[in-house]
């Protein structure tokens, strides 16, 4: 609400105050409420005398401009006249009010036109690429604001966190309470600071209640620099010596590093290990980081308190600022040249704002073959048998569909490229701690499948990671001069009884929230924020179970998935139902359930 001046609140509180007084002939409170109006240094008598502050009548202090005998010598006549003026007076004040906002509807109008003509041209100039929010969302901020608002359109690039230290949150740490940790808010936790146009809005998005997000707000978030749609990188990296290198290939690579930013969780032994970005510009000026750093932001954690990775991709999505995309790799990633402007183009071949691109990453520079998730087993571990995927399990293909990435069942954590309401809409859990990366990968699959997201493997490969596929191969070569073999594991600082103990604590959490099993029950701590970081409203779990022939009763999965995947046949069947609006795919008309039986005899 506007904020109302003092002395104009000072003049309509008194009007106010008059309007009660003549209404009961109180000339008294009349003379009060006038009083507020005029700055007299004294008082005035009811002869109308003007009295020095130590001056008094019957022994009190005189406090208004007229006493309350005054009020005798007031005719009926007078009384009317000043209805009269008062009226007149009110009468003029509201027709200058009406011609003051037809004043302002018509520049505001003005304003648009002129605006929506200029992002126009620029649209027709720059094949429909905007500086920087879409114009549905630009003329809905306007509009809702109420005039109250200026919402421009040209954000500061980069943006930091630096600069919100005032705005941090102080949570516990997953493993031990008394341990407080002062995090970045998430982007949308505070409207106040300039980062979210609506206050009504401002916790809608995170966690968006389970729903559908809508084609207005999905809108709303994403920022441009220099005509181009800004991206952000989520990395974290734990006492990993490659990390430098990987930051070094990811601005080094891309076709416009300006409108990347990098958020990094840097989990090191201060004793031993180097840091991630260590003040590059104090030993080479001419260093590729020096050139980005005011383009990284971090959060630099002892190493013995690393509690897994889901806490700590958890803090990496806490340093998006709103860019138009996000981008989720490994600290030991290796990217291929124009990464970015590759990824951008494959994921808008999808057509489908709901679209994530996601898949394990291999070492093979020379094909286009990715891996296809879409092989899960259940595995007899803790609580029973447990679904999971896992890297060994699934097939390399070359992509059956040629002019769009192909749609898949499952997400993994080690590549994951999407629209930047992914991070807002599925927040990674922060009370999983020690979480295995199956556990994990299973979890997010399932909580972005029942917000509404899709998965497709990339037509073509952007970035690389050598362990994968060498680990695989039983072989140990070294990335970036630094043996595999020497790599850390996030447990190496916990006994095993404790690690044991807490794996069974968050895998309680995580089976119950995503309604994997029926046998576990949540208390107190294991409850808390299960709301938020719980399943989607808009498909059922149900539906991802029996669509992709997994019995999660029977702990049994249908075998030949992969086969209906890797063809192409999923992607171009499931494809044809997606939303008018392109806001995913609507599974309530996909009327399809996989059995490996029927599969086979379709393929005969």
């Amino acid at each position: 609400m506007t904020e109302i001046p003092p002395n104009f609140s000072s003049l309509r509180i008194a009007q106010d105050d008059d309007r009660e007084c003549f209404r009961n002939q109180d000339t008294s409170s009349i003379g009060q409420s006038r009083r507020r109006r005029r700055n007299y240094s004294g008082n005035y008598s009811s002869t109308g005398q003007l009295l020095s502050n130590n001056d008094t009548i019957g022994g009190d202090r005189l406090l208004s401009l007229y006493s309350y005998n005054s009020s005798k010598i007031l005719t009926a006549g007078k009384t009317k006249k000043k209805r009269k003026m008062k009226n007149l007076s009110i009468q003029r004040n509201q027709a200058a009010m009406q011609a003051a906002f037809t004043i302002v509807v018509a520049g505001i109008a003005l304003y648009l036109f002129f605006k929506l003509s200029f992002i126009g041209h620029l649209a027709v100039e720059h094949d429909q690429t905007y500086i920087s929010f879409e114009t549905e969302k630009y003329i809905s901020s306007i509009l809702q604001s109420s005039l109250e608002r200026t919402i421009t359109t040209q954000r500061h690039w980069p943006v930091t966190v630096e600069n919100e230290k005032s705005y941090f949150e102080s949570i516990p740490h997953p493993m031990n309470a008394e341990h407080i940790i002062s995090v970045p808010s998430f982007y949308v936790n505070d409207a106040d600071h300039g980062q979210w146009p609506y206050n009504s809005e401002r916790e809608t998005i995170l966690g968006n209640e389970g729903k559908l997000l809508t084609r207005k707000i999905s809108n709303m978030i994403g920022s441009s620099y220099e005509e181009e749609k800004t991206i952000f990188v989520g990395i974290i990296s734990y006492r990993d010596a490659e990390c430098s290198n990987t930051l070094k290939s990811l601005f080094s690579q891309a076709s416009h590093p300006s409108r990347i930013r990098v958020g990094i969780v840097d989990e090191t032994d201060e004793s031993v290990d180097p840091p991630c970005v260590l003040d590059p510009c104090k030993t080479d000026r001419n260093d590729t980081l020096c050139h980005f750093s005011n383009q990284i932001d971090r959060i630099d954690i002892d190493s013995y308190l690393s509690v897994g990775s889901t806490f700590a991709r958890h803090l990496q999505q806490r340093l998006y600022r709103g860019e138009y995309y996000a981008l989720q790799v490994d600290s030991n990633t290796e990217f291929a040249r124009d990464w970015d402007a590759d990824l951008i183009t494959q994921f808008e071949n999808t057509n489908n704002e709901m679209a994530i691109l996601s898949t394990y990453l291999s070492n093979r520079k020379d094909s286009n073959a990715q891996y296809h998730i879409c092989n899960v087993i259940f595995e007899e571990s803790g609580h029973g048998r447990i679904l999971k995927h896992t890297i060994e399990n699934q097939p390399i293909a070359l992509p059956s569909i040629n002019d769009s990435p192909s749609l898949h069942p499952f997400w993994s954590s080690t590549f994951s490229f999407s629209r930047g309401h992914f991070i807002l809409t599925v927040p990674y859990d922060p009370h999983l701690p020690m979480l295995e990366k199956n556990d994990e990968e299973i979890s997010m699959t399932l909580r972005a499948f029942t917000h509404g997201y899709d998965f497709y493997v990339p037509q073509r490969p952007v970035c690389f990671q050598h362990n994968n596929d060498d680990e695989l191969a039983g072989e140990k070569e070294e990335m970036f001069g630094v043996p595999i073999s020497l790599k850390h594991a996030f447990w190496e600082n916990i006994d095993k009884p404790l690690l044991s103990s807490t794996r069974e604590f968050s895998r309680t959490r995580f089976l119950k929230l995503s309604s994997m099993s029926k046998n576990v029950y949540l208390t107190g701590s294991n409850y808390v924020e299960a709301k938020r970081y719980g399943l989607g409203k808009v498909r059922e779990v149900s539906q991802f179970f029996s669509t992709f022939g997994i019995h999660n009763e029977a702990k049994v999965t249908e075998k030949e998935l992969c086969d209906f995947v890797t063809s192409g046949t999923m992607h171009n069947l499931f494809s044809l139902h997606l939303r008018h609006d392109n806001m995913g795919l609507d599974y309530n008309s996909i009327n399809f359930r996989f059995n490996e039986l029927i599969w086979t005899r379709h393929k005969e």
